[in-house]
């Protein structure tokens, strides 16, 4: 039986993997810092060489090389933001199901987690290529069994939109996204979902919070 990810606790859910996860070793940036991850599970480690900007520190770029060393790319990420003291500049996630782990660089948290610029590993071009949403990519959490990729935006403690992606030629898709809040004190959830390339609606109550 599959298991599934409820509205109600994603929000919670969303956040507490954001920075449980995270690990205090890229908290920094500094130039020429390199960091090492796997993309491929048959080769050794990629590394990822930090380049930033001498106006700000900021990052500028990130070079990008192949376990023998040849360089493959550089990435440019404009809106890349210094990590906070629990956050990570990048994270690797297979967030398309193809068995290589992508690129998330970090370019905003707070407390509504931690939001990212997406660049998805080409195994055959051996580049990554950024991709870009509809809405602000923040709290991934993918969904392996399902082949979901969800994506959280909270406002505030207790509202929210979920946003569920699909991967299919080469592209996510979104098709669904639920919105939840609290009315009358009631926990309410509006779900919307692609049917036969239309969106459906549905709104549900849950417990009173009294």
């Amino acid at each position: 039986m599959k298991s599934v990810i409820t509205a109600s606790a994603l929000i919670f859910f969303a956040i507490s993997v954001s920075l449980s996860e995270a690990e205090p070793v890229q908290n920094k940036i500094e130039e020429g810092m390199t960091i090492s991850a796997i993309i491929d599970n048959s080769v050794a480690p990629f590394k990822f060489q930090i380049r930033t900007s001498k106006e700000d520190g900021l990052l500028e770029a990130i070079d990008v090389f192949s376990p023998s060393g040849e360089k493959l790319q550089t990435i440019v990420s404009a809106d890349a933001e210094m990590p906070c003291s629990s956050c990570r500049l990048m994270e690797f996630k297979d967030l398309n199901f193809d068995g290589y782990n992508d690129l998330l660089i970090l370019i905003g948290w707070g407390s509504g987690g931690n939001m990212f610029d997406v660049w998805t590993y080409n195994p055959k071009k051996r580049m990554f290529a950024n991709v870009s949403f509809d809405n602000e990519f923040a709290n991934p959490i993918v969904d392996v069994e399902n082949k979901i990729l969800i994506t959280n935006s909270p406002m505030g403690c207790c509202a929210g939109t979920n946003f569920y992606y699909g991967y299919n030629k080469d592209k996510f898709h979104l098709f669904k996204q639920t919105e939840y809040s609290i009315e009358n004190k009631k926990e309410v959830i509006v779900v919307k979902e692609l049917v036969r390339g239309k969106w459906k609606a549905s709104k549900k109550y849950g417990d009173s919070l009294e």
